[in-house]
């Protein structure tokens, strides 16, 4: 797997640059730039990629860009990992 964690105010050029590999399902006015993701942090149109913190959105939930969400994200994240090498 990769981990890519980047931090600003605004959209990285890496995150713009999957967006527009991935395509038509990242075209959201409202992600402003993140990847768009379902509730389970897959994001969509790219199986197999998951995304969390403020590079990403979860489509239909306005979750504030903290450290405290992206911290949970991590958390589920590194259970649902452990959960997979077992």
């Amino acid at each position: 797997g990769i981990a890519v964690w980047a931090a600003g105010i605004g959209p990285l050029p890496l995150t713009l640059s999957l967006r527009d590999q991935i395509g038509e399902e990242q075209q959201d006015e409202q992600a402003r730039g993140r990847l768009v993701c379902d509730r389970w942090l897959r994001v969509k149109g790219a199986p197999g990629v998951m995304a969390i913190g403020d590079c990403s959105t979860i489509d239909g939930y306005a979750l504030p860009a903290t450290a405290q969400v992206a911290s949970q994200q991590g958390s589920y994240l590194g259970r649902l990992f452990s959960k997979e090498a077992k």
